[in-house]
């Protein structure tokens, strides 16, 4: 009889996401849109001003809250309210020139 051998495959440690990777676009954008009028009395309007779904809204609202660039005041669930925290001003700032600095390289580049 022939030879058997037994190949073992490492397990692969799960990946971790970066931060900016489970925030995503929609993150961003929700902070971005935050950051223009302050303070959202729905979850509605924050969809409506951050053009996202309100799936994204809920997915992402938790994740900002904990990172601290959020306030969420649910005593009242039916009427939600969220306000950017400074810490959330200064990442939608450096959101914004990240945006600014890129469309200026794709104008540059003539990609817009």
């Amino acid at each position: 009889m022939g030879t058997v051998i037994i190949v073992e495959r490492s397990k692969k440690k799960p990946r971790r996401r970066r931060m900016v990777e489970r925030l995503g676009i929609a993150g961003i954008k929700m902070l971005i849109a935050l950051s223009k009028v302050g303070r959202v009395n729905s979850l509605k309007e924050w969809a409506r001003e951050a053009k996202v779904g309100m799936s994204q809204i809920y997915n992402r609202m938790r994740i900002l809250e904990k990172l601290g660039y959020i306030e969420v005041d649910d005593t009242n669930p039916y009427r939600v309210k969220v306000a950017i925290t400074e810490k959330g001003k200064q990442i939608a700032e450096l959101a914004i020139e990240l945006e600014n600095a890129v469309r200026q390289d794709l104008k540059a580049a003539g990609l817009v």
